[in-house]
């Protein structure tokens, strides 16, 4: 829900890269609902594979079953990663307020425990800490979605670490 809808692939060059938020459809029969003045009008909608592809209806749903494992992973991280970047920020201007020992020692231990959710590179190189793990599933899920391809057995398994580290994140 707070993910900004993009478009699922590059946009012209004019625009910026964007990235998908939300999977792609797959192939079958939809209906097409339009409500207007009070009255439901319905057309059937067909999703067809594109012929020149050569991957199964079976790869594209268990691709479809990852982005939306990670799409709702991402929907319980969104806001934790929010209150995580806000929390990072007010730590900066604490940090750099405190003068006093008695100040600067809390506000390095709040650093510090901070640190265990972030990147560890980020981390040794002095980087600003974002929610690690939000970032990997939204690159994860970007990664699935970028090909017409059903995913790797890597990106399986990030998949189900993704979803235990996350697990853990929301339960603090």
């Amino acid at each position: 829900p707070a993910a900004r809808p993009q478009h699922p692939r590059p946009a012209p060059p004019a625009e910026p890269h964007s990235h998908p938020t939300a999977p792609r459809a797959c192939t079958g029969d939809y209906p097409a609902v339009l409500t207007a003045g009070g009255k439901g009008f319905t057309q059937p909608l067909v999703v067809k594979m594109d012929p020149r592809l050569k991957v199964t209806d079976a790869e594209l749903t268990k691709q479809f079953e990852l982005s939306k494992r990670l799409q709702d992973l991402r929907a319980q991280l969104a806001p934790i990663g929010k209150s995580y970047e806000a929390l990072v920020g007010e730590l900066v201007k604490a940090r750099d307020r405190a003068d006093e020992k008695k100040v600067s020692e809390p506000v390095k231990n709040l650093r510090t425990r901070l640190e265990e959710f972030a990147n560890p590179a980020a981390v040794r190189l002095g980087e600003p800490l974002e929610l690690d793990v939000l970032k990997k599933v939204v690159k994860l899920f970007g990664d699935l979605q970028e090909v017409d391809a059903g995913p790797t057995a890597q990106q399986e398994i990030a998949c189900e670490y993704q979803q235990r580290l996350a697990g853990s994140v929301v339960e603090l």
